[in-house]
């Protein structure tokens, strides 16, 4: 076997230039596949960071609420959530694999700015600000720690943050001293005023001398449909990842929110489970369905980050398809360069061929030392490609370059994790050499079947 694999090797330098070019051909192959399965990669574990920075890896619901609960928030609600997370952490099966456990209630209505005259709705949550902050500390995969976190504390229960857009539509800007935005002029007339911000207005005192503190109405429906509006002092306006999002974002401590929804009953929309790792996820949820009616009267349900948000998986399966859809095409492009190489070589090696023959050499001799040499031109390209892609893939990430996915509200820093995951490497050097085999099958195929005294004679 190594003496064949010695002959194929001496036999791929005859003809160095036309066997580099090859060589080359694959690695270029190889390096695209790796550049482009890196920045899919990453892309999937800076999503996977971010949704876990912000919502966890598993929510806990009343049974219903994704479907119903927005409508009616009082039938969808957890009595008492800060109990039944202990109740659940006090299980060593279910603490062993949870980082972090919170109480989250979502919330929308319309946010009035009175003095701007201005109004919008609004969609955003409560949740107690140091949790929100050990949430951000998420980071399994080592990406950095750029999570916005929100500048409270539990103390500031009346105090909460908006986005950079929301700031921009309710003229906030100029009060938060924002460089992203300033505010515009108003465009109604002078006597012409929103009938929600005069509702608003009664609410309020003369203002004070010194300049007010930027300050939102929250206007909501409670639990039994009646109107309800809660004062928060904005603190800061924070960049929120998708713009849309950004647009409508108002995040308030958790008592606050219970006041505008419930009257400040202790309740919530949902419990945010924070794992270790995403792979803790599926046997976490089947212990947390088999354990929830036992610890809580309520039917609850648990959901998984794909079913609570759907764009993970599309976004996941948008770019494995892509990913799918080039490494076919660069499959393809290889399969037929190494073909038209080894069927160039058949044809120089033709008198060669039939004088091995002549010499007692077996056709399948013939044929596993052309297969031999396609697959040293796929070890050494797929080899090298690799190689070269991971150094591609350092200057790239090194060069600060920047790009905005679709919907992001900011510009991201490119990365490209080549060798996140292990198999990538593994599968595409595999790839490469069954290809190479494969290219070199019919030109070795027909060597073999030449006719002995045709081929010597062949000039």
């Amino acid at each position: 076997m190594w003496s064949d694999i010695s002959i194929a090797t001496r036999n791929l330098w005859r003809n160095p230039r036309r066997s580099l070019t090859t060589i080359m051909a694959v690695a270029i192959g190889s390096v695209a596949i790796m550049i482009f399965g890196g920045f899919s990669t990453a892309i999937s574990l800076g999503l996977e960071t971010s949704i876990a920075r912000k919502e966890g890896h598993l929510h806990i619901y009343p049974q219903g609420y994704l479907e119903y609960g927005a409508a009616d928030p009082t039938a969808y609600a957890i009595d008492k959530p800060d109990q039944l997370i202990a109740a659940l952490l006090a299980d060593p099966n279910i603490s062993a694999r949870v980082l972090l456990a919170v109480p989250v209630l979502k919330v929308s209505g319309i946010a009035g700015n009175y003095r701007e005259e201005v109004s919008k709705t609004f969609s955003g949550y409560g949740i107690r600000p140091d949790d929100y902050a050990r949430l951000a500390l998420w980071n399994s995969y080592d990406l950095g720690n750029d999570s916005a976190s929100w500048p409270l504390t539990n103390k500031d229960t009346e105090g909460a943050i908006v986005g950079i857009g929301m700031a921009r539509m309710l003229r906030l800007c100029d009060q938060l001293q924002l460089t992203e935005c300033h505010d515009r002029p108003r465009t109604l007339p002078q006597g012409e005023q929103d009938p929600l911000i005069n509702s608003l207005r009664i609410n309020h005192p003369p203002e004070p001398a010194q300049p007010p503190q930027p300050t939102l109405d929250l206007l909501a429906a409670t639990g039994q449909g009646a109107p309800n509006i809660v004062s928060v002092i904005i603190k800061a306006a924070v960049r929120q990842p998708a713009s849309a999002i950004d647009d409508m974002f108002v995040g308030m401590h958790l008592d606050q929110a219970q006041k505008l929804l419930y009257g400040g009953a202790d309740k919530a929309t949902a419990i945010t489970l924070q794992l270790h790792s995403l792979t803790d996820a599926q046997a976490l949820k089947k212990l947390l369905e088999q354990q929830l009616p036992q610890l809580s009267e309520q039917p609850l349900e648990v959901r998984d980050l794909g079913e609570f948000n759907p764009m993970f998986l599309k976004v996941l399966g948008m770019f494995n398809g892509v990913f799918t859809f080039v490494t076919i095409v660069i499959a393809i492009v290889v399969l037929f360069t190494v073909a038209n190489t080894m069927t160039t070589s058949v044809l120089e090696r033709t008198a060669e061929v039939g004088t091995l023959r002549a010499l007692g050499v077996r056709r399948s001799g013939i044929r596993r030392q052309f297969i031999l040499e396609g697959g040293l031109i796929g070890v050494l390209g797929g080899t090298l490609g690799i190689g070269l892609g991971v150094v591609v893939a350092m200057v790239l990430n090194h060069t600060g370059l920047s790009w905005t996915p679709p919907s992001s509200s900011a510009a991201q820093r490119l990365v490209i994790l080549p060798l996140a995951k292990p198999l990538l490497p593994i599968l595409l050097w595999l790839l490469m050499l069954i290809i190479t085999v494969l290219s070199s099958l019919a030109p070795a195929a027909r060597a073999a079947r030449q006719n002995i005294v045709a081929a010597i004679h062949h000039v």
